[in-house]
């Protein structure tokens, strides 16, 4: 009778001694997944920023195009792709402190009224601080081109 209560506490130990390992290896491992999780999620944002930065430069240039070269006053002017509306900074939206530009986290810069094909569009402010990029980028310049490239994001995310 002794034995087979040894052999049911010797059964009950092994699965929760087992038990003991997985919430443990869990906990441990837990932080690092959260924390992988974001950096995907930060690039992810930093891409669609990217894609919209783009967008409100198709639609400012085709703005010059159709206005004889003049460009427009503000980003409300514009008009995109199947109507819709100015497109938003994913990483302001989900950062919600209320520091975005119109609302939308982009801001318009004519350079010049003599030469208004020159003009930037950036990301307001330091949306993507998650991925070290710096303050109002990604950008637009009609001279540069898109900032950061990939190259540079790459360089920003090393340690």
């Amino acid at each position: 009778m002794s034995e087979n209560k040894e052999k049911k506490r010797t059964s009950y130990a092994v699965p929760l001694g087992m038990m003991y390992i997985v919430v443990v290896i869990f906990f441990v491992l837990q932080p690092a997944y959260v924390e992988y999780q974001r950096a995907v999620n930060a690039m992810e944002e930093l891409k669609q920023c990217r894609a919209n930065v783009e967008e409100i430069r198709r639609a400012v240039e085709v703005y010059c195009h159709r206005h004889e070269g003049n460009a427009p006053a503000s980003l409300s002017d514009l008009q995109f792709v199947g109507g819709k509306p100015l497109p938003a900074c994913p990483a302001a939206q989900a950062l919600k402190r209320g520091n975005s530009y119109e609302g939308k986290g982009y801001e318009y810069l004519q350079k010049t009224s003599h030469r208004p094909a020159l003009f930037t569009v950036r990301c307001w402010g330091n949306n993507h601080y998650h991925l070290n990029i710096p303050k109002h980028q990604p950008f637009y310049s009609s001279r540069k081109g898109l900032h950061p490239s990939d190259y540079e994001i790459d360089k920003y995310n090393k340690p």
